[in-house]
Protein backbone atom coordinates (compact mmCIF):
# COMPACT_ATOMS: atom_id res chain seq x y z
CA UNK A 1 0.00 0.00 0.00
CA UNK A 2 1.06 3.44 -1.05
CA UNK A 3 0.16 6.07 1.56
CA UNK A 4 0.62 9.99 1.62
CA UNK A 5 0.30 11.13 5.12
CA UNK A 6 -0.09 15.30 5.37
CA UNK A 7 0.15 16.39 8.13
CA UNK A 8 1.03 19.68 9.95
CA UNK A 9 3.02 21.72 13.18
CA UNK A 10 0.07 23.63 14.13
CA UNK A 11 -3.85 23.46 13.59
CA UNK A 12 -4.39 26.14 10.36
CA UNK A 13 -1.55 25.28 8.80
CA UNK A 14 -2.79 24.11 5.50
CA UNK A 15 -2.98 20.43 5.94
CA UNK A 16 -6.62 19.45 5.24
CA UNK A 17 -6.65 22.23 1.94
CA UNK A 18 -3.25 20.21 1.23
CA UNK A 19 -4.66 16.91 1.51
CA UNK A 20 -7.95 17.75 -0.54
CA UNK A 21 -5.33 19.01 -3.27
CA UNK A 22 -3.74 16.00 -3.23
CA UNK A 23 -6.79 14.09 -3.71
CA UNK A 24 -8.10 16.44 -6.45
CA UNK A 25 -4.56 15.70 -8.29
CA UNK A 26 -4.61 12.13 -8.10
CA UNK A 27 -7.99 11.91 -9.46
CA UNK A 28 -7.02 13.25 -12.21
CA UNK A 29 -4.45 10.28 -13.23
CA UNK A 30 -5.17 7.47 -15.12
CA UNK A 31 -4.79 5.42 -11.85
CA UNK A 32 -7.98 6.35 -10.10
CA UNK A 33 -8.51 8.12 -6.68
CA UNK A 34 -6.96 7.04 -3.87
CA UNK A 35 -8.63 6.21 -1.05
CA UNK A 36 -9.13 9.13 1.52
CA UNK A 37 -8.42 8.80 5.41
CA UNK A 38 -8.81 11.64 7.86
CA UNK A 39 -9.77 11.78 11.55
CA UNK A 40 -12.69 14.28 10.28
CA UNK A 41 -13.64 13.76 7.00
CA UNK A 42 -15.82 16.05 6.88
CA UNK A 43 -13.75 18.84 7.14
CA UNK A 44 -11.41 17.12 4.19
CA UNK A 45 -14.63 16.06 2.00
CA UNK A 46 -15.99 19.80 2.86
CA UNK A 47 -11.82 21.25 0.64
CA UNK A 48 -12.72 18.86 -2.38
CA UNK A 49 -13.62 20.03 -5.22
CA UNK A 50 -16.04 17.17 -6.34
CA UNK A 51 -17.75 14.29 -3.88
CA UNK A 52 -14.93 11.13 -3.23
CA UNK A 53 -15.27 9.10 -6.41
CA UNK A 54 -17.10 5.84 -5.75
CA UNK A 55 -14.64 3.35 -7.28
CA UNK A 56 -11.01 4.29 -5.67
CA UNK A 57 -7.63 2.65 -5.95
CA UNK A 58 -7.20 0.18 -3.43
CA UNK A 59 -3.83 0.30 -3.16
CA UNK A 60 -3.38 4.11 -2.53
CA UNK A 61 -4.25 6.25 0.21
CA UNK A 62 -3.98 9.94 1.01
CA UNK A 63 -4.71 10.80 4.84
CA UNK A 64 -4.76 13.65 6.28
CA UNK A 65 -3.28 13.21 10.10
CA UNK A 66 -4.18 16.64 11.12
CA UNK A 67 -1.56 18.24 13.73
CA UNK A 68 0.90 15.86 15.07
CA UNK A 69 3.51 16.50 18.10
CA UNK A 70 7.04 16.14 16.99
CA UNK A 71 7.51 12.52 18.82
CA UNK A 72 4.28 11.04 16.73
CA UNK A 73 6.55 11.44 13.42
CA UNK A 74 8.56 9.18 13.55
CA UNK A 75 5.94 6.43 13.99
CA UNK A 76 3.51 7.84 11.54
CA UNK A 77 6.55 8.35 8.79
CA UNK A 78 6.85 4.56 9.15
CA UNK A 79 3.08 3.86 8.13
CA UNK A 80 3.48 6.49 4.90
CA UNK A 81 5.35 5.98 1.98
CA UNK A 82 5.62 9.67 2.09
CA UNK A 83 4.80 12.19 4.71
CA UNK A 84 4.29 15.90 4.14
CA UNK A 85 5.32 18.02 7.19
CA UNK A 86 3.14 21.36 6.79
CA UNK A 87 4.65 24.61 8.73
CA UNK A 88 3.86 28.23 8.09
CA UNK A 89 5.95 30.61 6.30
CA UNK A 90 7.29 31.97 9.42
CA UNK A 91 10.35 31.75 11.72
CA UNK A 92 8.22 30.16 14.56
CA UNK A 93 6.76 27.81 11.45
CA UNK A 94 10.15 27.07 10.53
CA UNK A 95 11.30 26.30 14.05
CA UNK A 96 8.62 24.05 14.74
CA UNK A 97 9.68 22.20 11.07
CA UNK A 98 13.07 21.86 12.20
CA UNK A 99 11.59 20.12 15.95
CA UNK A 100 9.75 17.91 13.97
CA UNK A 101 12.37 17.12 11.75
CA UNK A 102 14.81 16.34 14.39
CA UNK A 103 12.72 14.08 15.90
CA UNK A 104 13.28 11.49 12.71
CA UNK A 105 16.42 9.87 12.06
CA UNK A 106 18.29 10.92 9.11
CA UNK A 107 17.47 7.62 6.37
CA UNK A 108 13.93 8.16 7.10
CA UNK A 109 14.02 11.79 6.09
CA UNK A 110 14.12 10.74 2.33
CA UNK A 111 10.44 10.00 2.89
CA UNK A 112 10.04 13.59 4.43
CA UNK A 113 8.98 16.23 2.65
CA UNK A 114 8.49 20.17 4.50
CA UNK A 115 5.67 22.48 3.08
CA UNK A 116 5.79 25.83 4.07
CA UNK A 117 2.74 27.74 3.17
CA UNK A 118 2.17 31.66 3.04
CA UNK A 119 -0.68 31.99 4.90
CA UNK A 120 -0.61 35.64 5.69
CA UNK A 121 0.88 37.46 2.31
CA UNK A 122 4.18 37.83 3.03
CA UNK A 123 6.52 38.79 -0.15
CA UNK A 124 9.33 38.09 1.68
CA UNK A 125 10.32 34.28 1.86
CA UNK A 126 13.02 32.79 3.36
CA UNK A 127 14.28 29.49 3.08
CA UNK A 128 14.11 26.83 6.21
CA UNK A 129 17.35 25.41 6.77
CA UNK A 130 16.30 22.36 6.60
CA UNK A 131 17.96 18.61 6.59
CA UNK A 132 15.41 17.43 4.20
CA UNK A 133 13.14 18.28 0.46
CA UNK A 134 11.39 21.51 1.12
CA UNK A 135 8.43 22.68 -1.09
CA UNK A 136 7.06 26.22 -0.42
CA UNK A 137 3.19 27.10 -1.41
CA UNK A 138 2.55 31.27 -2.16
CA UNK A 139 -0.17 33.00 -0.55
CA UNK A 140 -3.42 32.47 -2.98
CA UNK A 141 -6.99 33.71 -2.37
CA UNK A 142 -8.39 30.35 -3.47
CA UNK A 143 -7.04 28.90 -0.94
CA UNK A 144 -8.30 31.06 1.53
CA UNK A 145 -12.33 30.75 0.38
CA UNK A 146 -14.09 28.26 2.44
CA UNK A 147 -15.37 25.38 1.05
CA UNK A 148 -14.11 23.45 -2.00
CA UNK A 149 -10.80 23.77 -3.65
CA UNK A 150 -11.33 25.56 -7.05
CA UNK A 151 -11.49 22.45 -10.16
CA UNK A 152 -9.82 24.87 -12.57
CA UNK A 153 -6.01 25.42 -12.07
CA UNK A 154 -6.47 28.17 -13.95
CA UNK A 155 -7.71 29.85 -11.41
CA UNK A 156 -5.46 30.13 -9.08
CA UNK A 157 -2.28 32.71 -9.61
CA UNK A 158 0.78 31.82 -12.14
CA UNK A 159 2.94 31.04 -8.87
CA UNK A 160 0.67 28.93 -7.21
CA UNK A 161 -0.07 26.88 -9.88
CA UNK A 162 3.88 26.17 -10.13
CA UNK A 163 3.63 25.09 -6.59
CA UNK A 164 0.75 22.82 -7.56
CA UNK A 165 2.63 21.19 -10.18
CA UNK A 166 5.19 20.35 -7.66
CA UNK A 167 3.30 19.42 -5.42
CA UNK A 168 1.47 17.30 -8.01
CA UNK A 169 4.69 15.58 -8.55
CA UNK A 170 5.16 14.82 -4.70
CA UNK A 171 1.68 13.06 -4.69
CA UNK A 172 2.15 10.89 -7.96
CA UNK A 173 5.73 10.16 -6.41
CA UNK A 174 4.60 8.97 -2.93
CA UNK A 175 1.43 7.11 -4.69
CA UNK A 176 2.19 5.71 -7.56
CA UNK A 177 6.36 5.14 -8.09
Amino acid sequence: MRTLTVTATAPGAGATTLAALAYDLARRLPQGPPRLHAPHDDDLHHRLCAPPAQVVDPGTVVWDAGTLPPGALAATLQASSLLALVTPDTPLGHADALEHVDAVDARARQRLVVVTVDLYRTRRRSRPDLPTTHLHIPHDKAFTRPGPLPHDLDTYAHHTRTAIQRWAAVVTTALYA
